[in-house]
């Protein structure tokens, strides 16, 4: 080993030593960066997420995509019967806003009118006014989505500039602890990618050649649990289980769960929690992390 190869290997030594000294986060919703998938809006027209467990959608596809999210436009306001304009306070076309009426005017003779004083009028404002909630409802979906293509589109920068230091993985099996909410973390992790098309303003979560791996770091303060998990990290190299295949890792789940504690549970749901217990969340769940890079996830 030359002298260049001996000082990489010392700040190797060093990093490592720092990374393991640093409190790891021991609750997923201190996460700065954090989207759960069973919290995706609810737009099958551009989000569409691949399971892996049904049969060809995953597996056909060409770059291994989990989750695709195409940006949507937002749409205008449907235009209000013209015998409504002068009625409606400003804002009408803001999704944002709620209809106001202007309910008196001034009329040229002096008088009042009121808005109410013409029947047919509020009649107008009711049709209108169904056409608008059904835009408003489709256009707060939009925002919905189009924030959450945002985030993303901005981890896909962050890790274009700095992926030296940060990295995007899918967690799921979530470790919790009914006497601790602090404790609240993924176990099985595995490495993402992100791609974007940018002529079809598409934002893609894709699997990566890296393995899937047991982030173990964040149990060393946690007590009474037995850490010797060397067997069940074997497997995990062998069959790679991912987080998205259910029946596979949650079946690999249950077995670590019964080995960390007598006292653990193992749950597909997160009803009835005793005093310590694992639960796995159902096969659309799983959650997406952008958090720094680490060289080594396991305290043994």
């Amino acid at each position: 080993m030359n002298d260049n190869e001996k000082v990489i290997k010392l700040y190797q030594f060093i990093d490592g030593l720092s990374q393991l000294k640093t409190t790891s986060i021991l609750n997923i919703d201190k996460e700065d960066w954090k989207i759960f998938l069973d919290s995706l809006p609810s737009d099958q027209v551009n989000i569409k997420l691949y399971p892996r467990n049904e049969g060809t959608q995953y597996e056909n596809n060409e770059d291994a995509t989990l989750l695709e999210i195409k940006k949507p436009n937002f749409t205008p306001c449907p235009p209000p019967p013209k015998e409504l304009l002068e009625w409606l306070e400003y804002g009408w076309e803001d999704f944002h806003r709620d209809v106001s009426i202007i309910k008196s005017k001034l009329k040229e003779d002096g008088t009042l009118e009121l808005f109410e004083s013409s029947a047919a009028r509020g009649t107008a404002l009711l049709l209108w006014e169904a056409q608008r909630n059904e835009w408003k409802l489709r256009e707060e979906l939009t925002d919905s989505v189009r924030e959450l293509f945002s985030k993303l589109y901005q981890a896909y920068k962050d890790l274009e500039r700095d992926s030296s230091s940060i990295e995007l993985v899918l967690g799921n099996g979530i470790l919790t602890l009914a006497d601790n909410p602090e404790i609240k973390y993924p176990l099985l992790l595995r490495k993402m990618s992100l791609k974007f098309d940018s002529q079809k303003d598409i934002i893609k979560l894709c699997d990566t050649d890296a393995d899937s791996e047991l982030y173990t770091l964040f149990l060393k303060d946690i007590s009474d649990l037995d850490l010797t998990l060397i067997d069940f990290e074997s497997e995990l190299n062998q069959e790679n289980y991912h987080p998205l295949d259910y029946k596979e890792a949650s079946d690999f789940l249950s077995k670590i769960t019964h080995h960390l504690s007598s006292s653990s549970y193992f749950r597909k749901d997160k009803s009835a929690f005793r005093f310590r217990e694992w639960f796995f969340l159902p096969n659309r769940s799983g959650a997406i992390l952008l958090c720094p890079r680490q060289l080594r996830r396991r305290i043994y």
